[in-house]
């Protein structure tokens, strides 16, 4: 029941299954938000405070998605010198670009990602690299809070996100409310940029070309392969425990993420720098130097 009731799981022609759908995510909303009720106002105020804080400035969000190789990494950050603001998430400490480009945000959401967590061999590291980039901003869900509290030097530069979910029941966006997108953190970079109040944000990396990768195998298990910009960005997993109605799951989650985006966020300031992207909710930039194929018109 726990899966046939998981948004991910297609309900197929069934009412009935919908409706449980949605009563499940009303429910674990409530016990999210039960939870956090002790941290929250305290974890949320320093996010509340930065509404709008960035309205002289542009962003880019680089996702970890395969079109970000596209990127001119020295253009970047030439122009993060300038002002631009850089906003990447999750594994991204661990790419090689990470030595000449420190992003001014991390944003991680993933529990296997928590401080201290065990669960991937590649958490370590990442947090040894975000103690030695004391200069990045973070961005964690509200529910690490108490984790970080304890550390007086993260908790200064760490903001905090409601990260539960209410998909279905609202299209809000704002990182002081419960989301109405897909819990992807590219797309909770995205919203906290939004947030954040930029003349302009430019994305790159929010492919949602996992699918190249998905293969079923013999025994018709579901197995997907990393798919990411950079190596150790992700690893091979079998998925078959989360797809009941197998590759119909599979497709119904890969839905469900273009229609977060075009639902929540499209008609804003946004747009996409890769010009061959499936993603269809966003104005595709025809130029930008900040692009290996445009780096020498950008610097004219």
């Amino acid at each position: 029941m726990e899966r046939k009731t998981a948004i991910t799981t297609s309900p197929g022609l069934s009412v009935t299954r919908l409706v449980l759908i949605r009563v499940r995510i009303l429910a674990e909303w409530l016990v999210k938000r039960t939870l956090d009720f002790g941290h929250r106002r305290k974890a949320l105020k320093s996010t509340r405070l930065l509404k709008n804080s960035q309205a002289d400035n542009s962003c880019i969000v680089i996702a970890n998605g395969p079109s970000s190789e596209k990127l001119d990494w020295k253009e970047v950050g030439r122009r993060q010198q300038l002002g631009l603001q850089v906003c990447a998430i999750n594994y991204f400490p661990l790419a090689p670009h990470f030595k000449t480009l420190v992003p001014n945000y991390l944003v991680l959401s993933d529990p296997i990602m928590k401080p201290g967590s065990s669960k991937d061999s590649r958490n370590g590291p990442l947090w040894n690299a975000i103690q030695e980039a004391s200069e990045m901003k973070l961005v964690f869900p509200i529910s690490w809070y108490q984790l970080i509290e304890s550390d007086s030097s993260l908790l200064s530069r760490s903001y905090f996100f409601d990260d539960s979910g209410l998909e279905g029941w609202t299209r809000n966006i704002s990182p002081l409310r419960a989301r109405g997108y897909l819990a992807l953190t590219a797309y909770k970079a995205l919203a906290f940029a939004v947030h954040l109040g930029f003349i302009e944000i430019d994305i790159i990396g929010i492919d949602n070309t996992m699918y190249q990768t998905m293969e079923v195998n013999f025994n018709n298990e579901i197995v997907q392969a990393p798919n990411h910009f950079f190596t150790g960005g992700g690893i091979t997993v079998g998925l078959s425990p989360m797809y009941p109605n197998g590759v119909a799951d599979y497709f119904q989650d890969v839905s469900l993420c273009f229609y977060s985006l075009k639902s929540c966020f499209s008609n804003r300031n946004i747009y996409n720098l890769d010009r061959t992207s499936l993603v269809d909710c966003f104005v595709k930039r025809d130029v930008s130097p900040l692009l290996i194929e445009n780096m020498d018109l950008g610097r004219q």
